[in-house]
């Protein structure tokens, strides 16, 4: 169905309220993110680990490769982590006496929370590419040695 508007529409400026609202919505956005990269973390943490510990404890003629790779995988997840719990930490107190200060220090704790958050994902991305490379050279091992 098409709509068609006889007259311009008339735009109401955003109110103080409505910039409080959004910014409080992104900064939700952003704990739920970091919330959700922490417990991604964790999961592809541990099965790293397994997959190591495996390894090294069936002395099995592997290659080096997925060692240092696993290693690898644990120390972007490790920094995923570490990052996602900073992303979510709560601010110093600083002293507001207005709504538009409030707005102001709002969005510097959410500025500083997305970047944290977003360098999180990047760690994550690398946790999972790394955890998929030492699988496929794991796989690519197992499968050309029998």
């Amino acid at each position: 169905m098409r709509i068609r508007f006889q007259d311009p529409p008339k735009l109401e400026p955003a109110t103080l309220d409505d910039l409080l609202k959004v910014v409080e919505g992104n900064r939700t956005r952003i704990r739920s993110l970091a919330s959700m990269i922490l417990s991604l973390c964790g999961i592809l943490l541990s099965s790293s680990f397994v997959i190591l510990f495996f390894l090294l404890k069936e002395q099995s003629p592997v290659r080096p490769a997925i060692i240092f790779v696993l290693f690898a995988t644990a120390g972007c997840l490790l920094c995923a982590a570490m990052l996602s719990v900073l992303s979510a930490l709560p601010p110093p107190a600083t002293n507001v006496y207005g709504k538009l200060e409030l707005i102001d220090a709002l969005m510097r704790l959410y500025n500083r929370e997305y970047r944290r958050a977003i360098t999180s994902a990047v760690f994550l991305l690398m946790g999972l590419g790394t955890f998929v490379a030492a699988l496929v050279i794991f796989g690519s091992a197992y499968l050309f040695r029998h």
